[in-house]
């Protein structure tokens, strides 16, 4: 069978491998569900426990400053509106190719928001976009985020980062191997990834360094390496790894997850694996919020949900899985 989309891209960049990139993706969502449902449970209702029970022990390091209750609302809306469209993928359209894209969008979306509507409980003002938001949260707000969510990659030297995944050091494990359902294999491969996440970032920096200073030519002299380090970020969290999806989902890995290279990769529960983790992400939101905002607020607003949200009597009941606060 031909290929030809594949051999023209190909003829301009001989380093595209598909198939390497769709199953680390695959492979990261399955690890990342996997995780989330071993330590939080597999049920709403045991999820939003697991994430009482967390917000309960969590400890503010200073007192909650005044702030305007809609800047955390509206952003918790964002976060359940995409949770939910993700859910409508993975119940309707999961054996679609060409949504798969479009769903690791909704899905960074999904938990993006689900963070972003929790800084102002804090005192923190919303970082302006999303890669100061991505920094902030690893560096500042990360502790506040049940596991998966506090993942840290944290820099020791030069380029070097030291990775972390639920408090230790796990043994890294090949993003492109056959996932196993164990947790030595699940964070391994959680730790592959935001290790990679790293050193994206670090290749990142240094572009940017060479293409702004046409001085430098390449990081061997002391000051080459020490503007380097200067720029390069303290903490790959997270949100890195998130926003690493969606900028992959909206360019090479949305050809990878549609167009048939002759590879056969079974994605059967991909977009299904992305809802378990989006709608996690939100209900950790409405947790936080419940805890240091009140029950009644958040009943307040999801009863609103429930009685003004567009569409709501076409909503599968794992849609509504927000209602489950009640």
């Amino acid at each position: 069978m031909n290929h030809w989309l594949y051999e023209q891209i190909s003829i301009q960049d001989n380093s595209r491998k598909p198939s390497f990139s769709v199953q680390a993706v695959s492979n990261w969502y399955k690890a990342l569900k996997f995780e989330i449902e071993s330590k939080h449970g597999k049920s709403t209702t045991e999820q939003i426990e697991s994430c009482r029970d967390f917000y309960r022990k969590d400890k503010l390091n200073k007192p909650i400053h005044a702030f305007p209750h809609s800047d955390v609302f509206e952003h918790l809306t964002f976060s359940v509106i995409y949770a939910m469209t993700v859910d409508r993928f993975a119940l309707e359209l999961s054996q679609i190719p060409w949504i798969r894209p479009t769903a690791i969008v909704d899905w960074y979306y999904a938990t993006y928001f689900s963070i972003r509507s929790m800084l102002p409980i804090f005192g923190h003002k919303i970082p302006e976009d999303h890669s100061k938001t991505a920094k902030f949260v690893s560096s500042t707000f990360r502790t506040h985020l049940p596991y998966p969510f506090d993942m840290l990659a944290q820099r020791t030297e030069g380029e070097d980062y030291a990775v972390f995944i639920n408090g230790t050091q796990p043994v890294h494990y090949d993003l492109n191997r056959t996932f196993i359902s164990m947790d030595t294999v699940a964070q391994g491969m959680l730790a592959q990834y935001l290790q990679g996440t790293a050193t994206w970032n670090v290749e990142k920096t240094k572009s940017n360094i060479l293409r702004d200073n046409k001085n430098i030519e390449n990081f061997r002299s002391k000051n080459a390496r020490k503007i380097r380090d200067s720029r390069l970020i303290s903490e790959i969290g997270f949100l890195h790894c998130a926003y690493r999806q969606r900028t992959k989902a909206n360019y090479r890995d949305s050809i990878y997850l549609s167009y048939d290279y002759g590879e056969n990769i079974n994605l059967d529960t991909f977009i299904g694996n992305l809802s378990v983790s989006a709608k996690f992400a939100s209900i950790t939101a409405i947790a936080c919020i419940e805890h240091y905002i009140g029950h009644s607020s958040v009943n307040a607003f999801i009863e609103d949900l429930r009685v003004n949200l567009r569409g709501i009597d076409i909503a599968k009941s794992s849609e509504k899985y927000w209602m489950e606060f009640l």
